[in-house]
Parts: structure tokens; C-alpha cells; sequence
């Protein structure tokens, strides 16, 4: 169980949050939410190193995020690319042609040094400076059409009322640290989670707490598959269970505030719960992310323990050699059973008057 939970900081920054200075396969690694989950599919592989490739999708998440729950901070973090930057040319006095050669041919006299506006490119040694600048400074660049897109995003989700109340009720960026208690091991290892949205216990929203999510469907379907697919019921109980170990506060509810990440950038508004009350009924989505995120831990805490850290073929169902057996689908092969099937003869003509009665429609 969680033990010893605290709150570090509010309106926290993100880039310090994620910052990790223990190693992988060591018992200080500090454990989030993610990487709990990405340790779950193939220990192996975590353990090597492995992270989500870097994507235009998770950028732009990065980017939404911190306008809609840091906007103070972006100055610190982010730096707008701009559309035009200043080169050096030679110009000649006579004619005004602009080139890069010192002389002008035509007028045959020496060029003079001037600076010409251009569109921007990252291909100029002007434009690359400019940004391996901000990069020295740990700052990201990002293009107008981003800022524009992620602008243009956070305003149709403020013009939604029920997300704009939820939004104001709650504190933004809640940093909460924490000791995980192996029971089975005995081991004891740093945990944390970044939960975007905490509402004040004198909001309306006294039992809920939440996180800000873009992608690319928020349709109530495809939105659930995706968020079973990427572990979100983990996500809402390891933060749940961790800030009411910090705070021992009646949390019930997590919301996922949803933002298409294209236009006209529509918005969606999801809930887990604790299901409180059907007493004894642990059916709901944040029972069953406790239930597999307490598994993953246990799992864990045993690679740290035995310095073995499993692969893909490394279970239960593969044989004594370690080979996994690839076997059909049932599903698949009942759908190829039933699926249609090719016709190579003419179909014969039934008699109809042999098997029906005379009422049947001809």
C-alpha cells in the first residue's frame, strides 16, 4: 500500500517533475504511473531503457497541457518559432540587386553589405543558431500553426461550461510523492504521480479529482478502447489512492477532460468511479485499475528482487524451452467459418410447389 504519501507542490513544473536522477532496475527508482505501465507490457524492455517514441501527437499534448493548466509557465518552456528572420546580403549601390556575390556583374561595382528579410528556415545557419540557443537554454521551440492549434483548442475547451466550471473548482498540477510497501518482498520503493486537476473541498466538486487528455477520438466508444488499451483505470487509481494517502480526503470520482488534438477540436467529459455505492461491488473502473496496478507493483518488487527482469517469452504459457506457441484465434477462425463463401456452380432452381403451400408469394 502507499505509506507516508505527501503533497510537494501545486502548479508544479512538469520538466522538474519528470526529471529522474536514480537508474532503472535500482530500488530508488521512483515509480509513476507510466512507467508502471510501460514496466508492466515487458519488463525487459523497460528495463533497458525503452520509452514511448517521441511523437507530434505527445508534443502537441505537452503543449496544450501547460496553456490550459501552467499558461504562467510556457515563457519558461516554450519559445514561438518566428515566420521571418533577418540574413546578411550584399546589395549594389546602383541597380538594388540583392545576392550573395561581392560584386554586381551588371553594374560592375562593389556590393554593399545589407540585411534582407526571409521567411524562416530550418535549414539557414541564422535559423538553426537561433534555435540551438533556446535549446542551450532548455527552452523547446515550437511553430506558429502549433501555438495557433493548441490556442485555438484550449478556447473551445473553455467555451465548454460544465469543463470551464470543473476547471475552475480545481487546482492545477497537485505533485504528490510516496513509499510503496511491499508486503511480499518486504521492499519499500519511492512512487509519485502528477495529477493535473484537484478540486477545493468548497467547489462542487468536493469528491472528484481529474487529468487533461488530447487525442485523437473522444468519441464515448473509441475513447473507452483507447483508454483501456492505454491503462487510464491504472492511471485513476494509482493518483486517486495516492492523494487520499496524502490528504485523507473522500475521492470518488476522476474525470478525464477530453481535447481532439485537430479542428474544430472537439471536447469530450468522462468519469471513473469508485462505485461507493454498491458496497462490496468492486466492478468499477477504479477497483479494477487498483487491482492491476497493486499486481504490477508485486511484480516489480520481485524483478528488484531477484535481478530478473522477464521478457515476452517469459511466462507462464510458454513451453519448457521458453518458445511461446502461436495458436489461431477462435474468434477469427468462428468468423472464417461463417464468413461467405465462393459460389463455382450455378445455383439449381428449388420447386417451391413441392415444399409450400399455395399462399406462398411467388
Amino acid at each position: 500500500m502507499f505509506k507516508n504519501a505527501k503533497i510537494i507542490s501545486v502548479n508544479a513544473d512538469a520538466v522538474e517533475y519528470h526529471k529522474q536522477d536514480k537508474p532503472r532496475g535500482s530500488q530508488s527508482h521512483v515509480m509513476s504511473s507510466s512507467s508502471t505501465r510501460l514496466f508492466a507490457q515487458f519488463p525487459s524492455k523497460w528495463r533497458a531503457g525503452y520509452e514511448l517514441p517521441a511523437s507530434a501527437s505527445l508534443e502537441y499534448g505537452s503543449l496544450f497541457d501547460m496553456l490550459v493548466l501552467t499558461p504562467d509557465q510556457f515563457s519558461k518552456r516554450y519559445a514561438i518559432q518566428p515566420e521571418k528572420y533577418q540574413s546578411k546580403m550584399m546589395r549594389c549601390p546602383k541597380c538594388g540587386s540583392v545576392s550573395d556575390s561581392a560584386k554586381c556583374r551588371e553594374c560592375k561595382v562593389e556590393r554593399e553589405e545589407t540585411l534582407v528579410e526571409k521567411d524562416w528556415n530550418n535549414n539557414s545557419d541564422t535559423c538553426r543558431a537561433w534555435v540551438q540557443d533556446q535549446k542551450s537554454k532548455g527552452i523547446e521551440t515550437i511553430s506558429p500553426q502549433d501555438y495557433n492549434d493548441a490556442t485555438a483548442a484550449k478556447k473551445r475547451l473553455l467555451a465548454d461550461a460544465p469543463i470551464k466550471r470543473f476547471l475552475d473548482a480545481c487546482v492545477k498540477q497537485v505533485w504528490v510523492v510516496a513509499e510503496w510497501h511491499d508486503e511480499a518482498t518486504g521492499l519499500v520503493i519511492p512512487v509519485k504521480c502528477l495529477i493535473d486537476l484537484v478540486s477545493r473541498e468548497d467547489s462542487d466538486f468536493p469528491k472528484s479529482i481529474g487529468d487533461l487528455k488530447s487525442t485523437r477520438n473522444a468519441h464515448p466508444i473509441a475513447w473507452a478502447k483507447w483508454a483501456s488499451f492505454a491503462g487510464y483505470d491504472i492511471q485513476a487509481a494509482w493518483n486517486t489512492d495516492m492523494f487520499v494517502a496524502a490528504t485523507n480526503r473522500e475521492i470518488i470520482n476522476f474525470c478525464f477532460v477530453l481535447s481532439e488534438n485537430f479542428a474544430p477540436w472537439e471536447i469530450g467529459r468522462r468519469f471513473m468511479s469508485q462505485d461507493i455505492d454498491q458496497p462490496g461491488m468492486d466492478a468499477g473502473s477504479i477497483a479494477s485499475g487498483r487491482r492491476q496496478y497493486r499486481a504490477i507493483l508485486a511484480d516489480y518488487c520481485q524483478c528488484l528482487k531477484t535481478d530478473k527482469w522477464p521478457g515476452f517469452d517469459d511466462t507462464d504459457e510458454a513451453s519448457a524451452d521458453g518458445w511461446t506457441l502461436v495458436q489461431p484465434d477462435v474468434w477469427t477462425e468462428q468468423r472464417r467459418l461463417f464468413a461467405p463463401k465462393y459460389v463455382f456452380t450455378e445455383p439449381q432452381a428449388e420447386d417451391a410447389s413441392e415444399e409450400s403451400g399455395d399462399d406462398l408469394t411467388p
